[in-house]
């Protein structure tokens, strides 16, 4: 059962994230730091599921995205220059 913070983040549309984060006064610094956090969780998650020998399409979508999100964090990088 997800919890209440999960929920409201569940029914909210692009935008309404995109406030959040807003409200929250994230930089483009910590957004490029929360990024390589999920890319190196991300990257732990799909070592344990290999060392476990298990694999389902959400391994394959979540390594897919590994490049997108350090894309991403490049161009944010990148805007900052």
């Amino acid at each position: 059962m997800a919890s209440e913070i999960q929920q409201s983040v569940l029914e909210m549309t692009f935008p309404d994230l995109v406030a959040v984060a807003l409200k929250r006064k994230w930089t483009a610094e910590k957004v490029v730091g929360m990024l390589k956090s999920r890319i190196s969780r991300d990257q732990k998650y799909l070592s344990y599921r290999a060392n476990k020998g298990a694999h389902t399409a959400y391994d394959d979508v979540t390594a897919t995205d590994l490049p997108m999100l350090a894309l991403a964090a490049a161009l944010l990088l990148q805007e900052q220059l």
